[in-house]
Formats: structure tokens, C-alpha cells, sequence
């Protein structure tokens, strides 16, 4: 049976276990809910590293007596490295800084807790924060991709000797292989009619997203996984009376129970 066209679109692998299209989805989710810590990692930790050690590594053949054959292109490739991994780094950190999860929106907006309007435009905010960390996160993954390839294209340079051994060679091929692997790797992640070298396919999804520009309205059940309904009825009530000039009961602190 076709699905209206303003419901969400749940992806699921192939077990169907990632959830129903009939009920509409309260959030904008990722593929993978462990995207923004993968991004964390990439941008906080083996960036820096990368870039730190490619500097490290232009220092020491730039000061060094004895210096490789092809010294010059391996200082290229990791100068190509350092502002490739430095990009990825910065950009990392703008496509955290839209990280806006599900737990900081309702703490800070409590009121998309009680008033359905509300949690419509909490929604609305955060599938742009998510649509605008995920096109950074893109841009970081690509630089990173292809730092390391300049990394290992370094190394390989640097691994040509002026007199050749059967170590030499060794290192050679082992180095060579592993560039071909990351390019088979940034190959297969951006073409999905090559397999993975290590990711299976399909991969299980927690996707959802909509179509629209705007997210669908919730059904009952989407409304209650947010929402208590003892307070969304208090709210519609203070709402209704403050819309019709009626105060509101309150009682002083310490008079609970005690008669009029």
C-alpha cells in the first residue's frame, strides 16, 4: 500500500528491524547513531596526530645531512598532508558544533515537552542542525581521505633508498599495499557498486529523514514517545484560560489541604 508522500522515510536493513513506516518519526536520525562520535575521534584526535607527525617528519628532512632520493616530492606530499588533515580537523569542529541531539533540544526547550507547536519547530531546528553536520562531516571525511592517501604516498617516497635491499623492497611493497587499500577504500565509500573492503552490504540503518520541507505532523504515538500527556493536558488547560481571561488557581506555599 502506498505511504502518503508527507510521511518520513524509515530506512531498515534487511531484517526490518530498524523500525515502522507507519508511525512517523520524531527525529531527523543518521545512518549510524555513532556518526557524531566517529567525527569526534577523526576531528579530535587522529587528525591532529597525522598532522602533527607529517610536520614532525618535514622538520627532521629538512635538517637532516643525509637525505633520501626523492626527499623533495616526500616533503610536497606531506605538506599537501598537513593542510589536507588541518582542513579536515577545522571542519570537523563547525559540523560538530551543529551536533544538536534529541536529549539538548528538549533540555533546552522543555516546552517542546508540552506543546505540540513547540516540538514542531524543535524538530524542524534540528534536521537543519543535522542536514548542516552532516554536509561538514562530508567535507571532513573527504580531506581526511585524502591526507592519508598523501600520507602513504609520503612514506612511499620516502621508502625509495638510494641502494636497494631485500628490507627496502619489502617496506616498498607493504607500503604500496596499503595505499591501494585506502584507495579502494575512499573508492568503494563513494561508489556502492564497488564492494567494501571491510564493511558489509547492506549495512543495518537507522536512518529517517523526510521529504518534505517541513517535518510531517505526529501521530499519537509519535507525540507520546515526547510528550506526557498529564502535562500536555495541564498545558492546553492554562493555554485555554489564559486565551479567556481566566485565572488561574494557584495555591500559596504551605496551605496544601488546609480548609478555606
Amino acid at each position: 500500500m502506498r505511504q502518503p508522500e508527507a510521511r518520513p522515510i524509515i530506512a531498515s536493513d534487511t531484517k526490518g528491524s530498524a523500525g515502522s513506516s507507519n508511525t512517523s518519526s520524531v527525529w531527523w536520525r543518521p545512518r549510524a547513531l555513532g556518526y557524531a562520535e566517529s567525527l569526534r575521534g577523526l576531528g579530535g584526535i587522529v587528525s591532529p596526530l597525522l598532522a602533527g607527525l607529517s610536520l614532525a617528519a618535514i622538520a627532521t628532512l629538512a635538517t637532516s645531512d643525509h637525505k633520501p632520493p626523492l626527499t623533495s616530492w616526500a616533503v610536497a606530499a606531506l605538506a599537501a598532508t598537513v593542510v589536507l588533515l588541518l582542513y579536515s580537523m577545522q571542519v570537523a569542529f563547525l559540523s560538530l558544533n551543529q551536533n544538536s541531539t534529541p536529549a539538548d533540544i528538549l533540555m533546552w526547550h522543555p516546552e517542546a515537552m508540552v506543546s505540540e507547536e513547540e516540538l514542531q519547530r524543535a524538530r524542524e531546528v534540528q534536521a537543519a542542525d543535522f542536514k548542516d553536520m552532516e554536509r561538514l562531516g562530508k567535507l571532513s571525511f573527504l580531506a581526511y581521505s585524502y591526507g592519508l592517501i598523501t600520507f602513504l604516498v609520503a612514506v612511499l617516497l620516502l621508502m625509495v633508498p638510494a641502494k636497494w635491499s631485500i628490507g627496502w623492497m619489502f617496506g616498498m611493497v607493504v607500503t604500496g599495499l596499503a595505499l591501494l587499500l585506502e584507495i579502494w577504500w575512499i573508492a568503494a565509500t563513494h561508489f556502492q557498486a564497488l564492494p567494501h573492503p571491510v564493511v558489509r552490504r547492506p549495512q543495518p540503518s537507522h536512518r529517517a529523514h523526510w521529504t518534505s520541507a517541513h517535518p510531517p505532523p505526529l501521530d499519537e504515538l509519535g507525540l507520546a514517545a515526547v510528550m506526557d500527556p498529564d502535562r500536555r493536558k495541564a498545558a492546553a488547560l492554562a493555554t485555554a484560560c489564559e486565551g479567556r481571561g481566566i485565572p488561574e488557581e494557584r495555591e500559596l506555599p504551605g496551605t496544601e489541604g488546609n480548609p478555606a
